[in-house]
């Protein structure tokens, strides 16, 4: 990603990826037991970081990927995830993805 620390969405998932390394144990061996110690918010939290790992909601210009991005929206709604709060578009992040041979 250009300009990965002008993604105010990637700068809070780092954190909150930060902040879980400081509390998981360091050895993998560890971890399940740990992890039947914390209380039910922590672990659906960590749940929740996991699985954002595996979210693809980019519109491409030619994809068939409809579905996934249905889900992806359906989750986005469900989250109450408003884009213009973690990205905004400017002149120069709209340019650099515009191929000049569009017409």
């Amino acid at each position: 990603m250009k300009n990965a620390e002008s993604c105010k969405g990637l700068s809070a998932f780092n954190d909150l990826a930060e902040n879980y390394g400081h509390h998981l144990p360091g050895s993998p061996a560890d971890l399940f037991d740990w992890l039947l110690e914390q209380p039910q918010d922590m672990v659906l939290s960590l749940l929740a970081f996991g699985a954002a790992h595996s979210v693809n909601a980019v519109e491409k210009k030619f994809t068939d990927r409809k579905r996934g991005i249905e889900q992806a929206n359906q989750l986005g709604r469900a989250l109450k995830v408003n884009m213009p709060d973690w990205f905004e578009t400017t002149g120069d992040s709209y340019f650099k993805h515009v191929n000049p041979h569009d017409h």
